[in-house]
């Protein structure tokens, strides 16, 4: 099996260079690695990196939709459709809630 020296040292620039970037830029010490310390690396953070990623994306959609109820609220105050606004009502107070819980899962803070 051809070793790591092989690329590193080749006589091909480019290869070189790839091959250079493909090591680790920090090594942890022997003594650290004894202990079973380990370096944080965005690949081992990919799953909370994508759960919060789309956590985002859900409490941006919440909120685009508490705007367009808030929206449709007014309308339906200005038309004095009590049924309607009701319903709303229970939406918006509906997704409110879920709000609250993605700002716990996110670590936002929630204000009223």
């Amino acid at each position: 099996m051809v070793g790591d020296m092989y690329f590193l040292q080749h006589t091909d620039p480019e290869v070189s260079s790839l091959a250079a970037g493909f090591e680790p830029k920090y090594e942890l010490s022997k003594i650290h690695s004894r202990n079973g310390a380990t370096v944080k690396t965005e690949e081992n953070d990919l799953l909370e990196v994508v759960s919060k990623s789309v956590f985002a994306y859900k409490n941006m959609r919440v909120m685009i939709r508490l705007k367009e109820i808030s929206f449709s609220m007014q309308q339906a105050e200005n038309n004095k459709d009590t049924h309607q606004l009701e319903t709303l009502c229970a939406q918006y107070r509906e997704l409110t809630d879920v709000k609250k819980t993605l700002g716990l899962v996110l670590g936002k803070r929630i204000y009223h």
